[in-house]
């Protein structure tokens, strides 16, 4: 809320201008913060250490953190180009500018990036899905739901991409819904794994397909209803029980409450969340 400055008599003038001058680079501040994007790259988020749990009974110690820094944001970003580069895709710029609207999440596993997924919410720049599918994001909108987008997600490991796919998964949820309040995310995804994202996570397609020039590659828009996301992780998180019984989700993966609250306790900042 802006400060104000009291209105004072003329004997006190000289301090009401010193009090004035305070009150007016308080109100700047506090409408800078206001102005700032929470949960953008501006924000100090403490480094995340999860024994992420396994189907198996094992576990592996994953680092999951927001991009901080330009060495952070750098090595995100040669994530994605390396592992786009690898599947004959398009790569974004090395020197690409970050969008003040976006957290760029990243997992790493001894200090060595291994995932990195983006989530960009809705703002005056809109949304990068809107190149393609302008009329399809702009009926969400319409229904009165705020959307948001995952992007440029690179996974680089062997063995543990359930759980690496995972964990940026529910990091990214937490940004959307829990602390941002988003209804629905949008992904733009390659035809041929429309079917993965249907089964594992629940997505529906929305868009059909056409070709995304920024990489250069088929894209078919899907959409998930992130209250029905939220439902799935309560339900299902850390049930690794239900995937040696054949279930094919990525739920059971998902951190488990007091892990949750944990890491809400740190990206909430002591605010409420949803």
């Amino acid at each position: 809320m802006p400060v104000a400055a009291e209105f004072a008599s003329p004997a006190d003038s000289g301090c009401a201008l010193h009090a004035a001058r305070r009150a007016l680079h308080a109100n700047r501040r506090l409408q800078a913060q206001a102005d700032s994007p929470r949960g953008g790259h501006t924000d100090t988020l403490a480094l995340l250490s999860l024994d992420h749990g396994r189907a198996d009974g094992g576990a592996r110690h994953f680092h999951v953190r927001a991009a901080q820094g330009d060495a952070q944001r750098r090595a995100a970003r040669q994530l994605v180009r390396r592992m786009y580069s690898h599947r004959g895709y398009l790569a974004p710029a090395a020197d690409e500018p970050v969008n003040p609207h976006t957290v760029t999440l990243v997992v790493a596993r001894a200090d060595e990036p291994v995932g990195t997924l983006t989530v960009g919410f809705d703002s005056p720049r809109g949304l990068l899905c809107e190149e393609l599918f302008k009329a399809e994001v702009d009926a969400v909108r319409a229904s009165g739901r705020r959307v948001c987008e995952f992007t440029k997600l690179a996974l680089d490991i062997d063995g543990d991409s359930q759980q690496v796919l995972a964990s940026l998964f529910h990091m990214a949820y937490l940004h959307a819904h829990r602390l941002r309040g988003c209804h629905d995310v949008l992904i733009e995804v390659n035809p041929r794994h429309v079917a993965y994202y249907r089964r594992m996570l629940d997505f529906r397609v929305v868009g059909e397909e056409r070709v995304c020039p920024r990489v250069n590659a088929p894209a078919v828009l899907m959409a998930l209803d992130l209250a029905h996301t939220r439902r799935q992780i309560e339900r299902y998180a850390g049930r690794f029980d239900l995937l040696a019984n054949g279930e094919r989700s990525l739920y059971p993966y998902a951190f488990d409450a007091a892990q949750e609250r944990r890491v809400l306790a740190v990206l909430d900042g002591g605010v409420a969340v949803c």
